[in-house]
């Protein structure tokens, strides 16, 4: 019973992160911790999240922008498997702490691309055409929030707000971001099981997360495909609003520890 209650619940984060963009480890993470134990939470989400990216590639098979993974993938891959090394070396508490704040922050940078003008005002720019960010600060920005991810197990939709500095909207926002991070997650897994013995529940776990987030996500991509881009931003900065509060409640019940 259980397995089944807790089936659900990551299926449900996994569906809502496609329609956010990212984020599923939102409603994940709690759970995880007391079942778990803060250790555990980066191998086990590694394991769901790279069985559901490589279900989501072949969904976004054809909204993938190929010329963006192509540079970035490998060096955001070195520097998440510099971050997962030294998993075991710092205390990443701080910087959860310092990330959550961030997100919180950034979502007023985007509040114009949600909302809805009135029948007089110009109508809302798709943001697919609004390319604030280059490839070169992509990638830079890029690669150390991958070492980021290697370091505290997740950043949350961090990286979204890049994404949408660089122009890509709903099926691409979500199709690249699985290409670029299915090969971080795969070497964040080699170096997590190859530094630390984990026991079964953790393989187990993080089969079942991989599980639901494939029913999860093609259920999201439909309800995306049917979702404006106005919407689909208030999700984003939603999901950046809760992720962020989230990552400072937990740093804070860490240091009263």
């Amino acid at each position: 019973m259980g397995v089944l209650i807790f089936f659900f619940i990551s299926f449900l984060s996994f569906f809502q992160s496609t329609l956010s963009g990212g984020g599923a480890a939102l409603l994940l993470l709690p759970i995880l911790s007391m079942v778990l134990g803060a250790q555990m939470i980066a191998p086990v989400m590694t394991i769901g999240t790279s069985i559901t990216g490589i279900s989501r590639l072949a969904l976004f098979w054809k909204d993938i922008d190929w010329y963006l993974v192509r540079w970035y993938a490998i060096p955001s891959s070195v520097a998440a498997f510099a971050g997962s090394y030294c998993l075991l070396l710092v205390d990443p508490k701080w910087l959860q702490l310092i990330i959550g704040i961030f997100l919180i922050t950034s979502i007023f940078q985007f509040l114009d691309k949600a909302i809805v003008r009135k029948k007089d005002e110009p109508v809302l720019k798709n943001p697919e055409l609004e390319k604030t960010v280059g490839l070169r600060t992509f990638i830079g920005v890029g690669v150390f929030v991958a070492f980021l991810s290697g370091l505290i197990g997740g950043v949350g939709p961090l990286m979204n707000i890049v994404y949408i500095k660089y122009g890509l909207d709903k099926e691409k926002l979500l199709g690249t971001r699985t290409a670029n991070e299915v090969l971080i997650h795969i070497v964040k897994m080699i170096v997590y099981f190859s530094l630390g013995d984990f026991p079964f529940i953790v393989i187990f776990t993080g089969f079942v997360i991989g599980a639901s987030g494939i029913i999860g996500s093609i259920l999201g991509k439909k309800v995306l495909a049917k979702m404006s881009s106005v919407w689909f931003i208030r999700m984003v900065l939603l999901t950046m609003l809760a992720s962020g509060i989230m990552m400072v409640w937990q740093s804070y019940d860490t240091f009263i520890d």
